[in-house]
């Protein structure tokens, strides 16, 4: 088993995001080639109207180089771990301003999270703005912890998007759609687009699958008890799985479960699982080559758990060739990776974990 020793700081008031830089990463931010730093150059802003039966947050308002851009609710049960909380997301190339106001309180202690963003923000009471230059910039925005916090989420602007009727693609266009279970087979590509909300399950089977998009896959409305599938993404024996773009919410069990599949990329992931105390982010179970990259995971329970999974019927193979880079990571309760919990494989095996935001409890 290779294991890579990561360098984590943590503060138990949740005052800063650890973080782990290459070096070339810090002479990057040296030269100031980061969000927040660079004079302004606006090319363009894409926002989505949110569908009309979404429950939207109240508590913050949202503008992008001058476009309104739609704030949602993310729900927990309430309890001390699953407070509510606002998230948004929106496309961009160039730079971007973004002005923020909270309704609700006082934004003169936020903090705007990870850290090694970079981003310097202006405060006047309840309003702050600042501006950003990188792709996939997924921030926190805190007022007073990790509790009630904004969540905002910066894309690049999408390219090659499927048009509705396209051969072998599953598209959803803007509003609220709730399929149940979604079945997906080699060749197909489900397309979710930006100011779409998809209240269902996804089961992906064979080669060449792929889950892309702007818009929300939601689990939220769904209990362990009427689930559509067994998990809000379930990969099984896939070979050449892709997901790109989505925001996955509030699956009824674990989000994302990856059984014997090998050959998986997921880039631009926003994941937000606040709700049950088994809402693991990926579970990647006797699956190989895996790659996940520039995303954004809050869970309640753990982000990322490479592991044997004993219900799979043998044989079961070896866990091996998993990196995951550029990525912030975030557990409300749990562990940001549990490595080999619950397994049964012959060997967990290359593994690399680089460049990470870790948001400590």
């Amino acid at each position: 088993m290779t294991t890579l020793a990561l360098p984590l700081a943590v503060d138990a008031n949740h005052q800063a995001v650890s973080r782990v830089r290459s070096l070339a990463i810090l002479l990057g931010m040296a030269l100031v080639i980061a969000c927040g730093f660079a004079s302004p150059t606006f090319a363009q802003v894409v926002t989505y109207p949110a569908p009309a039966g979404m429950e939207m947050s109240g508590d913050y308002t949202v503008t992008v180089g001058g476009q309104r851009v739609a704030v949602y609710r993310g729900k927990g049960d309430g309890t001390s771990n699953r407070q509510p909380y606002s998230f948004a997301y929106f496309d961009y190339s160039g730079s971007a301003l973004v002005q923020i106001t909270s309704v609700t309180r006082s934004l003169s202690g936020v903090q705007v999270l990870p850290a090694s963003k970079g981003i310097a923000a202006s405060v006047s009471g309840n309003s702050m703005s600042f501006t950003m230059t990188r792709e996939y910039c997924h921030l926190s925005i805190e007022p007073s912890g990790r509790h009630g916090s904004l969540l905002l989420f910066a894309n690049p602007i999408e390219t090659n998007a499927p048009a509705p009727g396209t051969a072998g693609v599953v598209y959803f266009g803007p509003g609220l759609h709730r399929p149940g279970a979604i079945n997906l087979n080699s060749g197909q590509t489900l397309y979710i687009a930006g100011g779409a909300v998809v209240q269902g399950g996804v089961n992906a089977r064979g080669s060449n699958v792929t889950i892309r998009g702007r818009g929300i896959l939601d689990g939220y409305p769904w209990t362990g008890s009427n689930k559509p599938t067994a998990t809000l993404i379930h990969g099984i024996s896939c070979t050449n799985l892709n997901i790109d773009g989505i925001i996955v919410k509030d699956s009824w069990n674990w989000n994302i479960e990856l059984d014997k599949c090998i050959g998986v990329t997921i880039k631009n992931l926003k994941l937000i699982a606040n709700r049950t105390e088994w809402n693991d982010g990926i579970d990647i179970c006797n699956s190989q080559q895996v790659m996940i990259s520039d995303s954004f995971l809050r869970t309640d329970d753990d982000t990322i758990a490479p592991k044997g999974a004993n219900w799979l019927a043998a044989p079961r193979p070896a866990v091996y060739d998993i990196t995951v880079t550029r990525c912030s990571l975030w557990t409300d309760r749990a562990h940001v990776w549990r490595i080999g919990c619950e397994s049964n494989a012959p060997a967990i095996d290359k593994m690399l974990f680089s460049d990470i935001d870790v948001a400590p409890l």
